[in-house]
């Protein structure tokens, strides 16, 4: 007779979680998605401190009636967009990285 099925065998149970497995990947992926979103929320939060930079002179020069309060609107209205762009200078192209990279590994996933 066989001992049967016991403890103490040197099999190894599967590790799904190993270099390079679907688990690893799929984690390695939530770890930059979250990455990316965290550093997203960062920059909203110096684009609301950026608007307020760019109206500190226009406040000053509105409180100084060196402008009206329709020039002030104006600009107002304009500052958003003008820290869009400096912001879209600085992380354009971690932003066209980060899209790309998505891209490539779904096609990878679609390939295997």
């Amino acid at each position: 007779g066989g001992m049967g099925g016991g403890m103490g065998g040197s099999e190894a149970p599967p590790q799904p979680t190993g270099p390079g497995g679907p688990m690893q990947k799929e984690m390695q992926r939530a770890q930059l998605e979250d990455r990316v979103a965290k550093a997203r929320a960062a920059s909203e939060a110096q684009l609301e401190a950026r608007v307020a930079e760019i109206l500190k002179p226009a406040l000053d020069e509105w409180a100084t009636s060196a402008i009206d309060t329709a020039e002030l609107e104006r600009r107002k209205a304009a500052a958003p967009e003008q820290a869009k762009e400096e912001r879209e200078r600085r992380v354009g192209p971690l932003d066209t990285a980060h899209d790309a990279f998505k891209e490539a590994a779904a096609a990878r996933e679609e390939a295997w």
